[in-house]
C-alpha cells in the first residue's frame, strides 16, 4: 500500500512538472507569435512614413513632407 502511494505522488509530481513545462511553452509560443505580428505592424507603418519623406540628394537626410 506504501508503494502505490510514493508512485501514486510521484506520477503526480511528473505530471505537475509537465504541465508547467507545457504552460511556459504555451506561453513563450505566444509571446513569440504576437512579437511577430508586431514587427509586421512596424514595418508597414515604417514603409508608409517613409513614402511621406523627401530624400535630399548628395547628403543621406531627409525631409518630412506634410
Amino acid at each position: 500500500m506504501e508503494d502505490s502511494r510514493i508512485e501514486y505522488e510521484q506520477i503526480l509530481a511528473i505530471l505537475d512538472e509537465w504541465i508547467a513545462t507545457y504552460e511556459q511553452e504555451f506561453d513563450y509560443l505566444w509571446v513569440q507569435g504576437r512579437m511577430k505580428v508586431l514587427d509586421k505592424s512596424i514595418k508597414d507603418r515604417r514603409e508608409k512614413l517613409d513614402k511621406t519623406f523627401i530624400k535630399i540628394p548628395f547628403t543621406g537626410k531627409r525631409l518630412f513632407d506634410d
